[in-house]
């Protein structure tokens, strides 16, 4: 049987694979709308000595998908020439001319 928290309800366990400061000491689950959260927790001293437990609540991780290659068949590829023919039809790769530079007058230099 599988064990369902009530609304509001939650549970810490010690972080037993803790290797950084930064990471929490205890860690576990909490039931906020219905929904099952992350709660970490890490016990901390303030400027005056005073142990406190600082906690965070945050969305369970999702595990990245991994993308599947696509299926492709042996006539969803271009050959060399086909593309290269497409790039002259489009215009591109001819020759363009080149800006001539024409001498400035240093009177119309701003500064």
């Amino acid at each position: 049987m599988k064990f369902i928290q009530k609304e509001g309800h939650g549970a810490l366990f010690l972080n037993e694979k803790k290797v950084e400061d930064k990471q929490p000491d205890y860690t576990g689950t909490i039931t906020i709308e219905g929904k099952q959260r992350l709660i970490s927790a890490w016990i901390k001293v303030s400027k005056s000595g005073a142990r406190y437990i600082s906690v965070s609540v945050s969305e369970p991780f999702q595990k990245k998908e991994e993308k599947k290659p696509q299926e492709v068949g042996v006539g969803d590829f271009k050959s060399p020439i086909e593309t290269t023919q497409e790039v002259f039809d489009e215009g591109y790769g001819e020759p363009q001319d080149e800006p001539q530079d024409e001498p400035q007058d240093d009177e119309e230099v701003p500064f």
